[in-house]
């Protein structure tokens, strides 16, 4: 006797794995979405076809500025306000290249625990507050 097979089709709204609660309040989007892809397993590529104004941006798109990304579709998924979200970005382009590093810059602790600051890519910034 064959095992009976259930298919089941692929829902016409299709949503993704998120949960508000796994987001603090003053994260980084880089965290936010660290935490989004890996649940989901998606690719940064896929991630971009998603949020991204512009997906097909030939030099990729920085984490630090809010500018390139769709935040309205970014909080519906995530199930965030655009505010909060917004905090996890830096600034303009002026700001964030003159005063922030480009290399991801993290307090061990804290990223151990799940979570990172925008706020750290400061240059200006050298140790956490929250651990020092």
């Amino acid at each position: 006797m064959e095992p009976m097979v259930e298919c089941v089709a692929r829902p016409a709204a299709w949503r993704y794995t998120t949960r508000s609660e796994w987001s603090t309040d003053g994260e980084s989007t880089w965290m936010r979405l660290a935490k989004f892809s890996l649940c989901n397993r998606l690719s940064v590529r896929q991630l971009m076809a998603l949020f991204a104004l512009e997906p097909g941006h030939a030099g990729g798109l920085g984490l630090l500025q809010a500018d390139a990304w769709d935040l309205t579709s970014l909080g519906s998924v995530l199930g965030l306000a655009a505010s909060k979200l917004h905090r996890g970005f830096l600034g303009g382009p002026r700001t964030v290249s003159s005063q922030c590093s480009a290399q991801l810059r993290y307090c061990d602790s804290c990223l151990a625990v799940g979570f990172h600051a925008a706020w750290f890519q400061w240059r200006v910034i050298e140790r956490c507050a929250w651990t020092s």
